[in-house]
């Protein structure tokens, strides 16, 4: 199993309203992450507003993959 590492690259999908959505199809932008040290999937997703299973979807991430997420006390 692996885990998120600090410095690991992912790559994230961002919701684009820079394009005339005219098609009916959602433009998005594509942002490379560096992972910073104890970060959990879950603050990334929070911070940009995505979901887990476009993070995993994204970068590729299969079943067997560990991800750290937090979990309240």
């Amino acid at each position: 199993m692996s885990e998120l590492a600090s410095g690991q690259r992912l790559v994230i999908r961002l919701p684009c309203v820079c394009f005339n959505n005219s098609d009916g199809v959602a433009a998005a932008v594509y942002m490379s992450y560096a992972v910073a040290k104890r970060e959990t999937l879950s603050s990334i997703v929070a911070q940009y507003k995505t979901t887990v299973a476009d993070l995993k979807d994204v970068n590729g991430l299969g079943l067997g993959m560990y991800l750290p997420f937090h979990y309240p006390e």
